[in-house]
């Protein structure tokens, strides 16, 4: 059987937009207009899947690095998002505007908002402690905080735990975690870039 493979989120998104009395919402942290709405207010919709508005999140994101690694994974693919907190790639997603990178034009989000807050709303990556699998995380330094936070609430301190980075900042962050007991760091030589996450799991992680 596969391994479980969890891997950021991008903002490079389909248009699949939040509807609400015919009216189009955008989905954000922290709304600031009367066009916003945030994750609280579309709950019920979200998790009854049923909502019309919604696809896979694997379907979500355009690059086609998704779609590759579902195919190879199913549903051990999950995708740490900065809106929704860690989710099943099969889990129903609609378009939403958040991030934690700090040069994004949107702004940065704050780490503390995905833990706190949205991670124990949506418990849409809660099954991956019952896969008793080894875990690839391929993720930037700004995501390996907050992901190693949430995967504390559902996965048992001795899974075997393996982060794939370029980064020695990423090793760094995720080494101050004092729950997980059975973590492997794997460093590449890559050109650090925005593609340098799905280099990674493209050569390495989908054979």
């Amino acid at each position: 059987m596969k391994n479980i493979l969890i891997m950021p989120c991008s903002n490079g998104k389909y248009h699949y937009p939040y509807i609400r009395d015919n009216k189009e919402f955008s989905i954000v942290a922290n709304p600031i207009n009367e066009n916003q709405l945030s994750v609280i207010d579309i709950k019920d919709d979200i998790e009854s899947q049923n909502y019309n508005g919604l696809i896979e999140a694997y379907k979500l994101y355009k690059n086609k690095n998704y779609q590759l690694a579902y195919n190879y994974y199913k549903d051990n693919l999950y995708i740490y998002s900065a809106l929704f907190g860690l989710i099943n790639a099969e889990y129903k997603l609609c378009s939403y505007n958040a991030t934690f990178s700090k040069t994004s034009p949107k702004g940065p989000l704050s780490p503390e908002i995905v833990v706190n807050k949205d991670t124990l709303l949506y418990d849409f990556g809660s099954d991956i402690g019952n896969k008793d699998l080894p875990i690839d995380i391929v993720v930037s330094k700004n995501y390996i905080k907050p992901l190693l936070n949430t995967l504390m609430k559902y996965v048992k301190s001795d899974r075997e735990i393996r982060i794939h980075s370029k980064s020695e900042d990423t090793f760094n962050i995720a080494k101050k975690n004092n729950y997980f007991t059975n973590i492997k760091y794997i460093k590449y030589n890559y050109k650090q870039g925005t593609n340098v996450h799905y280099t990674i799991i493209k050569e390495n992680l989908l054979n």
